[in-house]
């Protein structure tokens, strides 16, 4: 394992850590967002 890949792979993770943090602070948007996209998605799908 290089220096590079380790690098890499912190970056990564930070990256991640954030995401997840966002989408918690954006948590009911995300929910609402979510349930709606489904529900249009199997409503398109059963449609079709």
């Amino acid at each position: 394992m290089t220096h590079q890949d380790q690098l890499e792979q912190e970056i990564m993770m930070d990256i991640r850590s954030k995401t997840c943090e966002w989408f918690m602070r954006m948590s009911p948007l995300h929910e609402y967002a979510y349930a709606f996209a489904s529900s249009f998605f199997f409503t398109g799908w059963t449609l079709s």
